[in-house]
C-alpha cells in the first residue's frame, strides 16, 4: 500500500482470486497494521510464481469487501511495456 507520495504505508499478502489485463480480485488480505491510509492511497501487486519475471502492478481499490475475509477489488492504471508483457505472460494472453 503506498501513499500518493511513494512512500509504503504497509505490505502485506494476498491470493489473487482473479486476475486481468485491467484489474484483479485480491482474497485473504492480511495487513501488518490492518488498516488502509484515510486518503488517496495506489495498490502494488507482485504475482509469486516460478518462470515468471518480477513485475510490480498497481492500481486503486474500486471495491472492498469485509464479509468472509478482506477482499479488493483493484483497477490497474495503463500497463504497458514490460509489464504489459509479463502481465500477458500471466494470464496466458
Amino acid at each position: 500500500i503506498y501513499k500518493p507520495d511513494g512512500t509504503v504505508h504497509d505490505r502485506g499478502v494476498a491470493t489473487i482470486r482473479d486476475l486481468s489485463l485491467s484489474g484483479a480480485k485480491l482474497s485473504d488480505v492480511k495487513l501488518p497494521l490492518g488498516t488502509l491510509p484515510a486518503g488517496p492511497f495506489v495498490v502494488g501487486i507482485r504475482p509469486v510464481l516460478k518462470n515468471v519475471d518480477e513485475v510490480e502492478l498497481s492500481g486503486q481499490v474500486v471495491r472492498l469487501h469485509l464479509s468472509e475475509g478482506v477482499t479488493y477489488g483493484v483497477s490497474f492504471g495503463k500497463v504497458e511495456g514490460a509489464s504489459l508483457k509479463r502481465l500477458s505472460k500471466l494470464i496466458g494472453n
